[in-house]
């Protein structure tokens, strides 16, 4: 399922003096390469290093590891809300995130499902034909409750409405901190499109990345 290797401390000896110039033990290296979830509150991997490798990790709320990489057509994403439960990729990364040309952060189509808004509640959510928003008309009569800050976005995407058959379910929520980052792949929180011509689409999620 995964590999998990330690690192160990080494000392150097440069120009016939043993020198103190010693590599602290490091933390302990975790790759996968099956898809595995990672729930909220299991503290297993946390302050490791992270390999995501051509499969996918389903992650949910805060985690905090030395490193992440997600290589070889590897996905790293976050369970979909429900009609009880919401969730969320939250990480906070000491050194470094990776994300190769062909990997991924995906949190598309994982946010409220449709109707459903800010507190996991139809309460404020699209009606009607209403496309999910957060906040405003979403093309429908009726505007959605305003909700969440642009700049520092903390709710996944909002649901479209349920007439003409089912609108989309809105995108996640991604927050990331990090002290670097190298991102040639992508990371997406789109909101999912109605299922057919005039079902309305879901609400964008949130993306906030941080990088020292």
């Amino acid at each position: 399922m995964y590999a998990r290797l330690c690192s160990w401390s080494v000392c150097v000896v440069a120009l016939g003096i043993a020198s103190l110039l010693c590599v602290p033990a490091g933390a302990a290296t975790n790759t996968f390469t099956v898809d595995t979830v990672v729930t909220n509150g299991d503290l297993t991997y946390e302050g490791d290093d992270i390999i995501v490798n051509g499969c996918t990790l389903t992650i949910d709320g805060p985690h905090t590891f030395n490193s992440l990489s997600i290589v070889t057509n590897g996905t790293l994403t976050h369970p979909a809300c429900t009609n009880t439960a919401e969730y969320r990729v939250d990480l906070t990364i000491s050194n470094s995130l990776l994300i190769e040309s062909t990997a991924r952060i995906a949190a598309s189509a994982r946010g409220y499902l449709r109707a459903y808004t800010a507190g996991n509640t139809t309460t404020g959510g699209a009606t009607g034909t209403a496309g999910g928003s957060h906040g405003g008309l979403g093309h429908g009569l009726t505007g959605n409750w305003v909700y969440d800050d642009f700049a520092d976005p903390a709710f996944p995407g909002a649901g479209g409405g349920t007439d003409w058959g089912a609108g989309g379910v809105g995108g996640g929520l991604v927050r990331i901190a990090a002290a670097n980052a190298t991102i040639d792949g992508s990371i997406r929180a789109d909101g999912e499109d109605g299922y057919a011509f005039a079902d309305s689409a879901g609400a964008g999620g949130g993306i906030r990345l941080d990088v020292g």
